[in-house]
């Protein structure tokens, strides 16, 4: 029998592709079949020289960006025009707020890809908790972006504002100092390995200190929630259960320093144990309490430590050969 778990458990999807989307992706195709070369490939384009004068290039660039537009305005509709049910209005909002922060984003603004909106609405989501906004005010965000976007920005503040900067910071940086390296990880890891580090390298004496920290802390649990999704059962391989109990030292960082993110990391391991079907005193329950700077420095001696004995023994051993 498996002591570990290997395969990754199947978790509820929170955000769904509707018949309003799948329209709206079959118009955009269109848009393009009928307006521009078939044969042109953006990533072709982007290979080329004075692509800043390319007229089809510019259109391309121009088309997604509006996209992101259009997208936008499709998820926000007048009060009578609202699906009934909470999840739903939800659903538009984090759909809207996702797409917001992509079309900003230079890396993404320029290529619109529906499932990366839907990946990072759904971490939107869970980072700010939506499901515990009043109805009322759900209602409004799904009618008014301008209202989505306020709501953001006070859960944000509300959640990861930290409480000692300076010894936030400190904890951050010693558990990244003892995380496992993101050479050669899934890009989930090291989305979620820069994050921390992007926490852990701020000057706490910057006067502009607090905001930054709550957009790193929002970012950082955007990405932590990312990379721990599907993984929340015990890891096969030794590697893996170091990386997921890096994310835990992380998480329990988090809430003990901000002003919010408890809330949100109790759900987080409450759903761990209950994928792992663990009770307190169990060898694989997660306590946050037993994770944080000093476990990572600790978990990092013993790795070291064992690498060590391995190399030795097998010195030992072709001495022994020989």
């Amino acid at each position: 029998m498996k002591e570990y778990l290997e395969e990754e458990e199947r978790e509820e999807e929170l955000i769904e592709t509707t018949e309003e989307e799948k329209a709206f992706l079959k118009e955009r195709e269109e848009f393009y079949k009928n307006e521009y070369k078939k044969d042109h490939e953006l990533e072709e384009l982007e290979k080329s020289s004075g692509l800043g004068d390319d007229e089809f290039y510019k259109k391309v660039k121009k088309a997604n960006y509006d996209s992101y537009n259009m997208y936008i305005n499709m998820h926000h509709k007048p009060i009578a025009e609202l699906p009934s049910k909470k999840k739903d209005k939800c659903q538009m909002i984090c759909k809207a707020l996702a797409a917001d922060i992509l079309r900003k984003s230079p890396r993404d603004k320029y290529k619109f890809d529906i499932d990366k909106v839907h990946y990072v609405a759904e971490r939107i989501g869970k980072a700010i908790n939506i499901e515990d906004v009043g109805v009322d005010e759900i209602t409004q965000c799904a009618e008014d972006h301008k209202k989505a976007l306020e709501m953001l920005n006070d859960r944000i503040c509300a959640i990861y504002e930290v409480k000692d900067p300076a010894a936030y910071i400190k904890n951050m940086r010693q558990v990244l100092k003892n995380m496992m390296p993101q050479e050669g990880r899934t890009q989930a890891y090291q989305n979620f390995y820069n994050s921390v580090q992007k926490v852990a390298y701020l000057d706490p004496k910057d006067e502009h200190i607090a905001g930054k920290l709550v957009e790193a802390n929002f970012n950082l649990m955007r990405h932590l929630e990312g990379y721990t999704k599907g993984k929340k059962s015990v890891r096969f391989h030794d590697d893996g259960k170091a990386r997921f109990d890096n994310s835990m030292d992380v998480l329990s960082v988090m809430a003990s320093g901000t002003t919010g993110v408890k809330d949100l990391a109790d759900s987080l391991v409450t759903r761990i144990n209950t994928v792992r079907k663990t009770n307190p005193g169990d060898k694989y329950y997660v306590d946050l309490d037993s994770f944080g700077p000093k476990r990572a420095e600790e978990a990092k001696k013993n790795r070291e430590a064992k690498l060590n004995k391995g190399k030795k023994q097998t010195i030992l051993n072709e001495a022994v050969k020989k």
